[in-house]
């Protein structure tokens, strides 16, 4: 006598098959974070040099008077307080800069006369150079949201780690006492809001990078 072996049916069937097809994509999926992990350790390393940098030229700047720019923004700074930008415009040939970076001259010659910046070392010198310091930090940091966010735009890590501890950028920032890293930063912003699709945004920081040196209109 023959025992029949019971059917499965069909549905039975197929989930007794070993499935292999999620393989594949778990493999992917695995991949794809390591990938991102990576990349994440990367950029925490770029922005630590970054961060380096930025209080390498803190320290330049604390303990330096910096170039003979500082002594011209003095003087401007002084003409700026005592007669205002009008005058100043009308009363000096050297005087060519726009009025944002005149009434910041003028703001921190005030602070340069507060007891308080006087006595923890924040003078006019050290204060001229402490917005191009940031402007630096802050170009690195949206070059970096640029490449993550656009990866058809290739940023190698050299570039970037270059770019974070560039020793033009130590001398020019920490030590020179300039406006050219604050119109930078304006610009970077600008073209970033561009790629954001926020023209009403990258129009006003053209504008500012322009009331810092009108030559930053030649660039975009």
């Amino acid at each position: 006598m023959f025992v029949k072996a019971p059917k499965l049916l069909k549905s039975e069937a197929v989930n007794s098959l070993p499935i292999i097809d999620d393989v594949p994509a778990k493999s992917s999926r695995g991949t794809n974070r390591l990938i991102e992990r990576s990349g994440t350790r990367r950029t925490r390393l770029i922005i630590g040099f970054g961060l380096i940098a930025l209080l390498l030229k803190l320290m330049i700047a604390r303990n330096t008077f910096g170039s003979t720019d500082s002594v011209v923004f003095y003087t401007f700074a002084k003409s700026l307080s005592s007669g205002g930008l009008e005058w100043t415009y009308r009363h000096s040939n050297l005087f060519n800069h726009p009025p944002l970076t005149a009434y910041y001259l003028q703001f921190i010659f005030y602070l340069d006369h507060q007891a308080f910046f006087q006595a923890n070392g924040w003078t006019f010198p050290v204060l001229l150079r402490l917005p191009g310091i940031l402007a630096d930090f802050v170009v690195l940091l949206v070059i970096l949201e640029i490449r993550k966010k656009h990866p058809e735009v290739i940023l190698p890590d050299w570039a970037l780690v270059l770019l974070a501890f560039s020793p033009v950028s130590l001398m020019v920032s920490g030590f020179h006492g300039n406006t050219d890293p604050i119109m930078v930063m304006f610009l970077v912003l600008a073209a970033y809001m561009g790629l954001k699709n926020k023209p009403a945004l990258a129009g006003l920081l053209l504008a500012l990078s322009a009331q810092i040196k009108i030559i930053s209109l030649l660039f975009f």
